[in-house]
């Protein structure tokens, strides 16, 4: 559930989609609306997310993490995304203020202990040898479920 309910409040636009429009985010919830999308519908109709990419690279925002990070939600990143991803992850440092403490906290994992100081999980797990997980996986396939089949009233 963890991992799927930021996925399909993004899918699917309601009323907090909407608070969203005419901020200086709403490109980025836009790109990341379709990404989801296509992120569920696998193998599905890529159109509507490429020109949404489109749309978004004729901004020309500065950050390209959105970017790769969209193409990696809708299972479309290549190397060169995976490996942006992938350093950030490791680098968070490499962003500065909110962005960099997002990718600390949300991506890597990492602590603030009651003092302030950050714990790093990489060195909490090495302290309790506990192997490190990866920085980046692909998208786990979705679950098929046929709910017809599944029904234990169906004669």
């Amino acid at each position: 559930m963890g991992r799927a309910s930021p996925r399909i409040a993004i899918a699917h636009k309601n009323e907090l989609f909407k608070s969203f429009a005419n901020t200086p985010w709403e490109p980025e919830v836009q790109l990341f609306h379709h990404a989801c999308r296509l992120s569920y519908d696998q193998g599905g109709d890529s159109g509507p997310f490429q020109e949404a990419l489109a749309d978004y690279d004729r901004l020309n925002r500065p950050e390209p993490l959105w970017r790769a990070l969209a193409r990696h939600v809708a299972r479309q990143s290549d190397a060169q995304d995976k490996a942006l991803l992938e350093n950030l992850a490791r680098h968070p440092e490499k962003r500065e203020g909110r962005l960099g403490w997002c990718l600390r906290a949300f991506i890597r994992g990492d602590l603030v202990t009651p003092e302030g100081e950050w714990l790093l999980l990489d060195d909490f797990l090495a302290r309790h040898n506990i192997p490190l997980p990866p920085y980046l996986e692909d998208m786990p396939d979705e679950l098929k479920l046929d709910l017809e089949d599944s029904n234990p009233q169906k004669e």
